[in-house]
């Protein structure tokens, strides 16, 4: 019975340490991760055993220099730098700051309550192209992140327009170092500025080569790139046509996973009669025959089809 109403106390105590820091509604920007920066706003709930303290409680802006000033017992501590600290950082910074004036443990709950924006746009290879509102000192892994981009995005080359002086000028971001396990840098995932145009490009396609064969009586045989559209009488033209040896009535068609060829006539191919003028397919094979002259000859004696 006593263990069970230990615990019920501790809970208790926990759940109003909890409603201690409630520190109402924060800026929907921030997340976890966001470090502080100069004019940012931070909400701090400060109690020790459970007790508010009012003057270490509410809204604090940081300076130019990402600094708070905090007192105690209305005397001023000196100023304390955040910037560039996450909440949590933020929150164990401002308890070291504070914890000798204080013979309890302190509780201490920190949000960051408003911050600065700032306003690029994006297009490109990415999922959603237009207006970004992001906060002050986000990168570009951060809009990046906002938006999503394509599988074949270029992110060995993103592009950042700006404008530095009244004049334009152009970053190009290895923003693919990043994701790979590199150190963050100006080159390699920057800080935007409020203005910023992100471009991200797609990889370029590289280009197969299809081939046709073209054999036998023609007057240049060979390999043929395929065309698109491409068509028997295209072939043979590309061949330089037929030898004066070739039957024209007579060529094979052999296509892959094809049991059986094909046997158009070039003649009616070359007038564009369909059933002759069939459209080829990478890789297909065409072979002319030699036309029969009418002379035989004879094979005799001990060979198995005399």
């Amino acid at each position: 019975m006593i263990r069970i109403l230990t615990a019920l106390v501790a809970i208790l105590s926990l759940a109003g340490a909890r409603g201690a820091a409630d520190l109402g509604r924060l800026d929907p920007l921030a997340t976890p991760s966001t470090r502080l920066a100069p004019f940012h706003v931070i909400a701090l709930d400060f109690s020790v055993k459970g007790t508010p303290e009012e003057e270490l409680s509410g809204h604090f802006q940081l300076d130019a220099d990402g600094c708070i000033k905090l007192t105690v017992g209305k005397a001023p501590l000196p100023k304390l730098s955040l910037k560039g600290l996450t909440v949590e950082e933020a929150r164990v910074a401002v308890l070291a700051h504070t914890r000798k004036f204080y013979v309890g443990e302190p509780f201490l709950a920190v949000g960051i309550q408003s911050m600065p924006r700032i306003y690029i746009v994006l297009t490109g290879a990415t999922f959603r192209n237009g207006p970004l509102t992001l906060a002050e000192g986000a990168r570009l892994s951060d809009a990046l992140s906002s938006t999503g981009y394509l599988q074949n995005a270029d992110l060995k080359r993103v592009k950042i327009e700006r404008q530095e002086g009244g004049s334009k000028v152009e970053l190009t971001a290895d923003f693919d170092s990043v994701l790979k396990g590199g150190a963050t840098s100006q080159t390699t995932d920057p800080v935007l500025r409020s203005g910023d145009r992100i471009v991200l490009g797609l990889l370029p396609t590289p280009i197969v080569q299809r081939f046709i064969a073209v054999l036998g009586e023609v007057k240049k045989p060979g390999m043929i790139g395929y065309r698109n559209g491409m068509k028997v009488s295209d072939a043979l033209s590309d061949a330089f046509g037929l030898l004066p040896s070739a039957d024209p009535d007579r060529v094979t068609i052999r296509r892959i996973g094809q049991s059986s060829p094909y046997m158009v006539s070039a003649e009616r191919a070359k007038r564009g009669v369909a059933t002759d003028d069939l459209a080829l397919k990478p890789d297909d094979t065409l072979f002319v025959t030699v036309r029969d002259s009418g002379l035989r000859y004879a094979i005799l004696g001990a060979v198995p089809a005399p």
